[in-house]
Protein backbone atom coordinates (compact mmCIF):
# COMPACT_ATOMS: atom_id res chain seq x y z
CA UNK A 1 0.00 0.00 0.00
CA UNK A 2 3.18 2.00 -0.43
CA UNK A 3 1.36 4.35 -2.91
CA UNK A 4 -1.86 4.95 -1.01
CA UNK A 5 -0.05 5.95 2.08
CA UNK A 6 1.77 8.47 -0.10
CA UNK A 7 -1.32 9.94 -1.67
CA UNK A 8 -3.36 10.11 1.64
CA UNK A 9 -0.77 11.89 3.69
CA UNK A 10 0.03 14.18 0.98
CA UNK A 11 -4.04 15.15 1.24
CA UNK A 12 -4.61 15.56 4.88
CA UNK A 13 -2.31 18.77 5.57
CA UNK A 14 -3.89 20.71 2.43
CA UNK A 15 -7.55 19.29 3.34
CA UNK A 16 -6.32 20.48 6.91
CA UNK A 17 -5.64 23.78 5.72
CA UNK A 18 -9.24 23.75 3.33
CA UNK A 19 -10.68 23.29 6.13
CA UNK A 20 -9.49 25.93 8.73
CA UNK A 21 -10.65 28.10 5.77
CA UNK A 22 -13.51 27.33 5.65
CA UNK A 23 -14.01 27.41 9.37
CA UNK A 24 -13.38 31.31 8.95
CA UNK A 25 -15.64 31.56 6.07
CA UNK A 26 -18.27 29.49 7.07
CA UNK A 27 -18.32 31.82 10.49
CA UNK A 28 -18.59 34.96 9.15
CA UNK A 29 -21.23 33.59 7.04
CA UNK A 30 -23.46 32.41 9.22
CA UNK A 31 -22.49 35.12 11.92
CA UNK A 32 -24.70 37.50 9.14
CA UNK A 33 -27.46 35.98 10.55
CA UNK A 34 -26.79 36.21 13.96
CA UNK A 35 -26.63 32.85 14.59
CA UNK A 36 -24.49 32.20 17.72
CA UNK A 37 -25.99 29.03 18.72
CA UNK A 38 -24.78 27.56 15.56
CA UNK A 39 -21.34 28.96 16.22
CA UNK A 40 -21.13 28.54 19.82
CA UNK A 41 -21.81 24.66 19.42
CA UNK A 42 -19.45 24.42 16.48
CA UNK A 43 -16.80 25.61 18.30
CA UNK A 44 -17.41 24.11 21.18
CA UNK A 45 -17.88 21.18 19.78
CA UNK A 46 -14.07 20.86 17.31
CA UNK A 47 -12.45 22.76 20.85
CA UNK A 48 -13.84 19.28 22.71
CA UNK A 49 -13.40 17.06 19.96
CA UNK A 50 -9.66 15.31 21.74
CA UNK A 51 -11.77 14.28 24.29
CA UNK A 52 -14.79 13.58 22.96
CA UNK A 53 -13.68 11.45 20.00
CA UNK A 54 -11.64 9.44 21.50
CA UNK A 55 -14.25 8.42 24.47
CA UNK A 56 -16.72 7.54 21.71
CA UNK A 57 -14.29 5.07 20.10
CA UNK A 58 -13.72 3.45 23.68
CA UNK A 59 -15.29 0.30 22.18
CA UNK A 60 -12.78 -0.01 19.35
CA UNK A 61 -9.88 0.04 21.99
CA UNK A 62 -11.93 -3.25 23.41
CA UNK A 63 -12.32 -4.78 20.16
CA UNK A 64 -9.10 -4.32 19.46
CA UNK A 65 -7.30 -5.73 23.01
CA UNK A 66 -9.72 -8.71 22.57
CA UNK A 67 -8.84 -9.02 18.92
CA UNK A 68 -4.99 -9.58 20.27
CA UNK A 69 -6.37 -12.08 23.35
CA UNK A 70 -7.60 -13.76 20.47
CA UNK A 71 -4.77 -13.70 18.21
CA UNK A 72 -2.40 -14.84 20.89
CA UNK A 73 -4.76 -17.97 21.79
CA UNK A 74 -5.01 -18.75 17.69
CA UNK A 75 -9.14 -18.06 17.81
CA UNK A 76 -8.52 -16.84 13.78
CA UNK A 77 -12.29 -16.99 13.40
CA UNK A 78 -13.21 -15.02 16.45
CA UNK A 79 -10.08 -12.29 15.78
CA UNK A 80 -11.79 -11.97 12.08
CA UNK A 81 -15.19 -11.28 13.53
CA UNK A 82 -13.63 -8.75 16.12
CA UNK A 83 -11.96 -6.92 13.44
CA UNK A 84 -15.18 -6.27 11.32
CA UNK A 85 -16.93 -5.36 14.48
CA UNK A 86 -14.18 -2.71 14.98
CA UNK A 87 -14.24 -1.64 11.39
CA UNK A 88 -18.12 -1.55 11.75
CA UNK A 89 -18.50 0.28 14.73
CA UNK A 90 -15.87 2.82 13.19
CA UNK A 91 -17.83 3.45 10.38
CA UNK A 92 -20.85 4.21 12.68
CA UNK A 93 -19.25 6.34 14.14
CA UNK A 94 -18.08 8.72 11.03
CA UNK A 95 -21.60 8.38 9.81
CA UNK A 96 -23.00 9.82 12.91
CA UNK A 97 -20.82 12.09 13.82
CA UNK A 98 -20.97 13.73 10.21
CA UNK A 99 -24.04 13.51 9.05
CA UNK A 100 -25.48 14.93 12.66
CA UNK A 101 -23.51 17.91 12.45
CA UNK A 102 -24.50 18.14 8.75
CA UNK A 103 -28.39 18.32 10.15
CA UNK A 104 -27.27 20.76 13.02
CA UNK A 105 -26.78 23.03 10.50
CA UNK A 106 -29.45 22.21 8.06
CA UNK A 107 -31.98 22.67 11.28
CA UNK A 108 -30.71 26.06 12.55
CA UNK A 109 -29.65 28.09 9.88
CA UNK A 110 -31.71 29.79 7.63
CA UNK A 111 -32.36 28.63 4.39
CA UNK A 112 -30.91 31.71 2.80
CA UNK A 113 -27.94 31.07 4.06
CA UNK A 114 -27.41 27.76 3.96
CA UNK A 115 -24.44 27.99 2.49
CA UNK A 116 -22.25 29.23 4.87
CA UNK A 117 -24.17 26.84 7.65
CA UNK A 118 -22.70 24.13 4.99
CA UNK A 119 -19.35 25.29 4.74
CA UNK A 120 -19.49 25.94 8.65
CA UNK A 121 -20.72 21.99 9.28
CA UNK A 122 -18.41 20.80 6.79
CA UNK A 123 -15.54 22.24 8.25
CA UNK A 124 -16.41 21.75 12.03
CA UNK A 125 -16.72 18.23 11.35
CA UNK A 126 -13.65 17.32 8.94
CA UNK A 127 -11.68 19.25 10.79
CA UNK A 128 -12.22 17.39 14.54
CA UNK A 129 -11.45 13.49 12.19
CA UNK A 130 -8.74 15.36 10.49
CA UNK A 131 -7.24 16.74 13.73
CA UNK A 132 -7.63 13.25 15.28
CA UNK A 133 -6.01 11.23 12.36
CA UNK A 134 -3.39 13.39 12.03
CA UNK A 135 -1.87 12.49 15.55
CA UNK A 136 -1.87 8.48 13.86
CA UNK A 137 -1.01 9.11 10.23
CA UNK A 138 0.52 5.79 9.99
CA UNK A 139 -3.30 4.39 9.95
CA UNK A 140 -3.93 4.18 6.20
CA UNK A 141 -6.79 2.63 6.62
CA UNK A 142 -9.05 4.96 8.73
CA UNK A 143 -7.37 7.95 7.49
CA UNK A 144 -8.39 7.21 3.89
CA UNK A 145 -11.88 6.59 5.79
CA UNK A 146 -11.84 10.17 7.16
CA UNK A 147 -10.95 11.74 3.48
CA UNK A 148 -13.35 10.03 1.84
CA UNK A 149 -16.00 11.35 4.55
CA UNK A 150 -14.92 14.41 3.18
CA UNK A 151 -16.38 13.70 -0.48
CA UNK A 152 -19.53 12.37 1.10
CA UNK A 153 -20.01 15.46 3.04
CA UNK A 154 -19.74 17.60 -0.09
CA UNK A 155 -22.05 15.18 -2.23
CA UNK A 156 -24.11 15.73 1.01
CA UNK A 157 -24.02 19.13 1.35
CA UNK A 158 -24.46 19.52 -3.00
CA UNK A 159 -27.46 17.68 -2.95
CA UNK A 160 -29.20 19.94 0.03
CA UNK A 161 -27.79 22.78 -2.44
CA UNK A 162 -30.16 21.20 -5.41
CA UNK A 163 -32.73 21.34 -3.30
CA UNK A 164 -33.27 17.24 -2.70
CA UNK A 165 -34.39 17.32 0.97
CA UNK A 166 -33.02 14.10 2.31
CA UNK A 167 -34.68 12.63 5.75
CA UNK A 168 -31.38 12.20 8.05
CA UNK A 169 -31.32 8.12 8.38
CA UNK A 170 -31.42 8.35 4.20
CA UNK A 171 -28.42 10.93 4.52
CA UNK A 172 -26.89 8.23 6.92
CA UNK A 173 -27.69 5.58 4.99
CA UNK A 174 -26.07 6.96 1.64
CA UNK A 175 -22.84 8.43 3.74
CA UNK A 176 -22.74 5.13 5.84
CA UNK A 177 -22.67 3.04 2.49
CA UNK A 178 -20.41 4.53 0.91
CA UNK A 179 -18.34 4.46 3.50
CA UNK A 180 -18.33 1.04 3.60
CA UNK A 181 -17.80 0.33 0.02
CA UNK A 182 -14.69 2.22 0.24
CA UNK A 183 -13.77 0.17 3.33
CA UNK A 184 -14.42 -3.16 1.58
CA UNK A 185 -12.00 -1.67 -1.49
CA UNK A 186 -9.48 -0.95 1.10
CA UNK A 187 -9.48 -4.61 2.69
CA UNK A 188 -9.61 -6.07 -0.17
CA UNK A 189 -6.46 -3.97 -1.82
CA UNK A 190 -4.73 -4.69 1.61
CA UNK A 191 -5.39 -8.08 1.28
CA UNK A 192 -3.81 -8.25 -2.23
CA UNK A 193 -0.92 -6.11 -1.05
CA UNK A 194 -0.02 -8.14 1.83
CA UNK A 195 -0.44 -11.52 -0.67
CA UNK A 196 2.71 -9.64 -2.88
CA UNK A 197 5.10 -8.93 0.17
Amino acid sequence: MPSLKKIVSAVLTPLMRVNIAGLVIGATWVGMTMQWKVIGIGIITFCFSSYIIPILLIPVGLFSHFMLVCSKAKQKVMEQLLFVLSIAYILLFLTMWCVSILYFAITYVAIDYMVGGLIWANSIAMLSLLWWINKDRKNIFILTLVETAQIVMLLLSAIKLAGIDMQFWTSASVFGGFLSFVAILLAVYEKKFMKKS
